[in-house]
């Protein structure tokens, strides 16, 4: 476990009615299901970070009420640390989730506490982040206060030596890119999904609004396709992970349950691709049950899921088919970004600066992985690409394959 995640956002109290295809006034409409559940982008997400078995700790407010009570119990459930939540006189973030049989839903939201939360900037001293890798700001646009100082927010959080992230959520002030750009400078992973990208970006063109937002200096993103996967895009390469396929009964919350996955997966130390992996697989678990948390699994429960549809292992240091050759091992943080670097059509892109840092030139193909401190790679012939394509999808043919035929550098070369 390379640490755990600090989370900073909101925390609501949802009450989610389904099914709903119209609302008429003056009229009763009949619903087969009422039910009370966490939401809020920081709680789902921290509440999914602890469901699958990562150190978390969530910074919020919340009302000392039974709605406030409930979120908090929730919360423990999962293993959050919730002893920098703050309460307040505030009644609790409370939203009415009205969804249709199709799963999408309209939300009317009561902001209650979070009017008021992080006034200031949060300390992030050592009682905040012991024991922390990651900051994750959940959703700047749902906090009223945090809108004018998420920039200086984030840049603390870098300044005490953790990785930075941003789900950006749905601003209906509608001052998006007056909120985001200050941040992306200080932003190591930036999550949006594909119509709040069109709209931050100002263009159709989700791609070309991920390109914009690497350009104002986040190092990565990752866009959030709903049924479509999700694409990658930044220093850890560029790549699309393809959603798993699940019956739809309520969208609720399943962008956090997506953060929540992916940030959980590089905690664990997997590569950048599982953890979309992982991500999708969580988005697709939340939307499969009424209410943002309901349908979330344990990790190894997860890992077994992502497993029965055929899909590839999740563990660390995933071997990997790459472009380049690599003349010398790298240690240290250099290695910790080569096995986060992203699969595309089955290669892996490593990043420019680490091509030139050791001198890697595009030619030969190599598999890649690490094992017991080495770094393992295998030249790729025509004779083990030949093989690997006979091979079953999710049967384990490339591990087997790298036995077969080591290469062995050490890592200190």
């Amino acid at each position: 476990m390379r640490g755990g995640v600090l989370v900073l956002g909101n925390l609501v109290f949802d009450i989610l009615v389904r099914p709903v295809e119209a609302l008429r006034w003056n009229a009763t409409v009949w619903v087969e299901a009422l039910e009370e559940s966490l939401g809020g982008n920081g709680s789902n997400t921290a509440y999914t970070a602890g469901k699958l078995g990562v150190p978390v700790r969530l910074m919020a407010c919340a009302g000392r009420d039974t709605a406030g009570e409930f979120a908090l119990r929730k919360l423990a459930e999962a293993g959050v640390d919730t002893s920098l939540v703050r309460r307040t006189d505030a009644p609790t973030a409370a939203t009415v989730a009205v969804v249709n049989a199709a799963g999408a839903r309209a939300l009317l939201h009561r902001p209650g506490a979070s009017r008021e939360a992080f006034a200031e900037p949060p300390d992030l001293g050592a009682d905040a982040t012991r024991g922390c890798a990651w900051f994750h700001l959940a959703n700047a646009y749902a906090l009223p206060q945090v809108r004018r100082n998420a920039a200086e927010i984030l840049r603390r959080a870098r300044q005490a030596g953790l990785e930075t992230s941003i789900d950006t959520g749905w601003d209906s002030r509608g001052e998006w890119m007056q909120v985001l750009e200050p941040c992306l400078p200080h932003c190591d992973l930036l999550f949006v999904n594909e119509d709040e990208a069109r709209r931050l970006g100002g263009t159709p063109d989700a791609e070309e609004s991920a390109r914009l937002f690497l350009r104002l200096g986040a190092r990565n993103v990752v866009v959030k396709l709903g049924a479509a996967g999700c694409a990658a895009f930044g220093e850890a390469g560029e790549f699309h992970a393809p959603a798993f396929p699940v019956e739809v009964v309520d969208t609720t919350g399943a962008g956090d349950a997506f953060a929540g996955g992916f940030l959980a997966a590089l905690a664990r130390g997997l590569s950048f691709s599982a953890a979309a992996r992982v991500a999708n697989a969580a988005g697709a678990l939340s939307v499969s049950r009424l209410g943002s948390v309901a349908g979330l699994r344990g990790w190894s429960e997860t890992v077994a899921w992502v497993a029965s549809f055929g899909r590839k292992a999740l563990h660390h240091g995933d071997a990997a088919i790459v472009g380049p050759t690599v003349h010398c091992g790298q240690r240290g943080a250099d290695m910790e970004r080569m096995h986060t670097t992203a699969t595309v059509k089955g290669q892996v892109l490593i990043p420019a600066a680490l091509r030139r840092k050791y001198g890697i030139r595009k030619g030969t193909r190599i598999a890649i992985s690490e094992e017991e401190g080495r770094i393992i790679l295998e030249p790729i012939t025509a004779e083990y690409i030949h093989r690997l394509r006979g091979c079953a999808e999710g049967t384990g043919a490339m591990e087997e394959l790298m036995a077969e035929r080591k290469w062995e550098r050490e890592r200190d070369c």
